[in-house]
């Protein structure tokens, strides 16, 4: 039978279009067959094609599932997945999306950098005349998520968080202590830039090469500008989603009760 699958797709190599022929190839196989496509495959330059493909299972199934102990914390889990995320991802664990909206209902989302995250609240920073500091201040609920995706033990792991909470601006004491963690580029961008503003890019690069040199000739100090705020949001309720391969996904939602007590439950995906 595996002998018939390769010549099928020997002879499918010389006239089927290779997108329509590797679709073709993860049905006709199983988890442990890999087929051969030919030495002398013509693909056109178009697809880097090795001589033995392995297939994914396409009639396996499976249950992921996500471990809480009993008196799960939904912050605890967040920063046990971003840390493993540290160890296999290839991007920043730190990077989420944030979404506001304003006091009629129009939301706005951008990719944020998550600063801190403590036992009640997260922190991310911005500049205060940017759109999303301005929604905030308008209407404080927000909704954030975390997307992960990488490889662990051979396995495709995808890991999902979503948060609902509330925002607010912290004190300048606060602030001051994000601030002096920023790296020079960052710092040199809270000076020079008025966030949403236009601006002519030759001027502001003029403006940015002035300043980075009086930093670097004269050691001038960038003290923390006004504009400048980091911001606390108290999560009300999280949604965990894991995957893996071919397992249906599982997840768990989070709901905060009285003092810093989750509620906690798993929901289908």
């Amino acid at each position: 039978m595996l002998a018939n699958k390769s010549c099928i797709l020997q002879q499918l190599s010389q006239t089927v279009k290779w997108p329509l022929l590797t679709s073709f190839a993860r049905k006709l196989c199983n988890r442990n067959f890999s087929h051969c496509i030919g030495e002398n495959a013509n693909t056109g330059g178009k697809y880097k094609i090795s001589k033995r493909t392995t297939c994914i299972a396409m009639d396996e199934s499976g249950l992921a599932y996500i471990d809480t102990d009993k008196n799960g914390n939904a912050l605890k889990l967040l920063k046990d997945w971003m840390e493993e995320f540290k160890i296999f991802g290839k991007y920043s664990a730190l990077v989420f999306n944030l979404a506001t909206a304003d006091r009629h209902g129009n939301v706005s989302n951008r990719n944020v950098v998550l600063r801190d995250i403590k036992d009640d609240y997260m922190v991310f920073a911005t500049n205060n005349s940017s759109k999303k500091a301005q929604q905030i201040k308008d209407n404080p609920k927000v909704s954030a998520c975390f997307l992960w995706s990488y490889v662990k033990d051979e396995k495709h792991i995808n890991r999902q968080v979503r948060l609902e909470g509330s925002a607010t601006a912290m004190s300048h004491e606060e602030s001051l202590k994000y601030y002096e963690e920023e790296p020079l580029y960052c710092k040199i961008r809270s000076y020079i830039c008025q966030q949403d503003k236009v601006v002519n890019w030759d001027n502001l690069k003029v403006e940015h090469d002035k300043l980075l040199k009086e930093v670097k000739e004269n050691d001038k100090e960038l003290p923390m500008p006004p504009c400048y705020a980091a911001y606390r949001i108290i999560p009300t309720s999280f949604d965990f989603y894991f995957a893996w391969d071919n397992n249906i996904a599982d997840r768990v939602v989070f709901v905060k009760q009285s003092g810093n007590e989750w509620e906690f439950h798993h929901v289908a995906a």
